[in-house]
């Protein structure tokens, strides 16, 4: 078996000089690159030099360069061969301890020391990145011992509270006349019932003097529904068509503490409807205006809402249908997704019970739940 070397531009003349002299069996021992001509090295032609080491093919003589098999002979092969075999076994050693390394970079990371409690968040469906740096807050609390320690569960509950902006239901009023509230938001979220039970607790609980007027007049049941609680509850009821007939209904109703204004759904997407209720709402000039969202709408709907309802004047947000979320959690994910503040939030159908106001740290007691078991 004879060495030589084979020059050309190309890497594939050069093989192909190699195939052609020594066959396709030939075995490449060495490739790089070098230049032919110029000064000491400097400028010269490009080339691309292969070691190639096999039996000559028949008929074939010399090299495929001037410089056949120069420096090369065939006590020189052997030693050779030796000497290219470990820096190929070399090769193959730093091979197989990368493809080790990137395996190890591929693998699962080792569960955290408060998995249980990431797991428990996500459990009550608090959105994962949510979970996740919540729970690395609670690590860098909790410090870098081996256990949790029993200040866990308190931690927690104060990480969430922290992340719960709330605004009470105090009624505050602009001027002489009763406090104007009224309830906006889009349709299938609860704003009738929502609106009775805040009459119902402002009447019952609380003594006040409520009225109650609806712009809803797209659906009849709508008005249906809040006459019978009306009847039901003792309160006058107006039913208004135009902004003007607002502003009177409003000063008809000057000698009660609270008037409960009930709007008709209107979708975030339709500008028309929008500027509509954005003129009741200039009318009324409300003392609070409370978007009204559903916790089971997925949060892309929540940020679309609140996005086009804000601009119109809502300063609070109350939060309906938990019961039907399944979980409190929706609490923590839309605080984060809505920048209002929280003033209540509905658990159920029954008025005037399954409404409350939102209590930050109760609300983060509720999702995390049963922890303190753990």
């Amino acid at each position: 078996m004879s060495a030589r070397a084979y020059r050309a531009a190309t890497l594939g003349e050069a093989m192909a000089a190699v195939k052609r002299d020594l066959g396709s069996e030939a075995m490449v021992l060495k490739t790089r690159t070098v230049r032919r001509g110029g000064l000491l090295g400097l400028g010269g032609r490009r080339m691309v030099e292969i070691v190639a080491a096999g039996e000559p093919v028949a008929g074939v003589e010399g090299s495929y360069v001037a410089q056949g098999a120069a420096g090369w002979g065939h006590q020189e092969a052997p030693a050779l061969g030796r000497q290219v075999a470990g820096q190929l076994e070399d090769l193959r050693a730093m091979v197989r301890t990368l493809v080790a390394a990137r395996d190890a970079d591929a693998s699962p990371p080792q569960p955290r020391r408060l998995e249980a409690y990431y797991n428990l968040l996500v459990s009550q469906e608090v959105a994962p990145e949510l979970a996740d740096e919540v729970v690395a807050q609670l690590e860098r609390l909790v410090g870098r011992g081996d256990k949790e320690g029993p200040e866990a569960p308190g931690l927690l509950t104060d990480l969430l509270a922290q992340r719960i902006r709330t605004d009470g239901p105090g009624l505050v009023r602009s001027g002489a006349g009763p406090a104007v509230i009224m309830l906006i938001g889009p349709t299938g979220v609860g704003k009738t019932t929502t609106i009775a039970k805040l009459a119902a607790r402002y009447k019952l609980t609380e003594r006040r003097r409520v009225a109650l007027i609806t712009l809803d007049t797209y659906r009849i049941a709508a008005v249906d529904q809040l006459q019978t609680y009306a009847g039901i509850i003792g309160l006058p009821l107006r039913t208004v068509l135009s902004a003007p007939q607002l502003q009177e209904a409003i000063v008809e109703l000057r000698d009660c503490d609270v008037v409960l204004i009930d709007t008709a759904g209107r979708s975030q997407n339709n500008d028309q409807q929008l500027h509509r209720l954005g003129e009741f709402i200039q009318a009324a000039r409300p003392d609070q205006v409370h978007l009204v969202l559903s916790a089971t709408a997925n949060p892309s709907t929540q940020r679309s809402v609140a996005a086009h309802f804000g601009p119109l004047g809502a300063d609070r947000l109350i939060l309906t249908k938990l019961d039907e979320a399944g979980a409190f959690g929706a609490v923590l994910n839309i605080a984060r997704t809505c920048a209002l503040p929280l003033s209540y939030v509905t658990t159920g159908q029954e008025v005037p019970d399954d409404i409350e106001p939102a209590e930050a740290r109760a609300l983060a007691q509720r999702i995390v739940g049963g922890t303190h078991g753990h």
